[in-house]
């Protein structure tokens, strides 16, 4: 359900049909909980692309917001 109520509001903010994810989690979820992110993604209307670990995806985010080149 929350997944369901993030993809209505990023519809919203974005005036399109949000469908395609990248999700980010805690890196010590094991195999188990991600599968479980996946299917509740799945039911929540949501496909998903991609898994990152949170701090891959704090790295992502440096390197693409960075000004100082």
């Amino acid at each position: 359900m929350i997944l369901k109520n993030i993809k209505t509001l990023a519809s919203k903010q974005a005036g399109t049909e949000i469908k395609d994810v990248v999700i980010t989690i805690p890196g010590d979820w094991g195999l188990n909980a991600r599968t479980a992110i996946v299917n509740a993604a799945n039911i929540g209307g949501l496909s998903v692309l991609s898994i990152l670990r949170s701090n891959t995806a704090a790295a992502l985010n440096y390197a693409m917001t960075r000004n100082d080149v």
